[in-house]
């Protein structure tokens, strides 16, 4: 004898098929946009970015002096630049689900919302990747230096503030502009 599906049982049932087409939606929507960044995973609340400085040229090395002794290396030591501190959000939506549409057969409007879903958030995700870009000119977003991604005065490391220098473009931004 068939054991007839209860309630109990509906969340189970349904939420593989919920989970595949709510991310394969988000993905195709956030996808172009993804390959801009490097993401990594994390498991704390806030994670810390500090910049590494230059070494500068390395000197040509001596392998040994007259009596066969080695020859001395030189050491540098880091540079330490700009910290950062991100502090991660939590984002979250849902949609009601009634369990008549799985009653009525109503497959197809169950995967459409979980569709509609997936848009949601990656729409937001692509949103916030775009707003790099969005707000590179903006004096109100600033990074770790404390000035706009295309600033034209990033100072050159915390201990030398006045030492100033440039990354905003004097050329249109494409594909000819950017390769020459």
């Amino acid at each position: 004898m068939p054991i007839p599906m209860t309630s109990e049982q509906w969340p189970r049932f349904l939420l593989p098929i919920i989970r595949k087409e709510w991310f394969q939606k988000m993905v195709t929507i956030m996808a172009p946009s993804a390959m801009f960044y490097g993401v990594q995973g994390s498991t704390g609340s806030v994670e810390y970015s500090q910049g590494i400085g230059d070494f500068g040229l390395v000197p040509e090395y001596d392998s040994a002096d007259a009596e066969g002794d080695p020859g001395v290396i030189q050491y540098d030591s880091f540079n330490p630049l700009f910290e950062k501190t991100f502090t991660h959000k939590e984002y979250a939506k849902g949609v009601a689900i009634k369990r008549k549409l799985w009653d009525d057969d109503r497959r197809n409007n169950i995967r459409q919302r979980a569709r509609t879903l997936g848009n949601s958030f990656g729409t937001t995700i692509a949103t916030h990747q775009a707003s790099t870009f969005n707000n590179a000119f903006s004096a109100t977003v600033l990074g770790a230096d404390s000035v706009a991604l295309c600033s034209t005065a990033h100072p050159n490391r915390p201990n030398d503030l006045t030492t100033t220098y440039s990354n905003k473009g004097t050329s249109a931004l494409s594909y000819a502009s950017v390769i020459s």
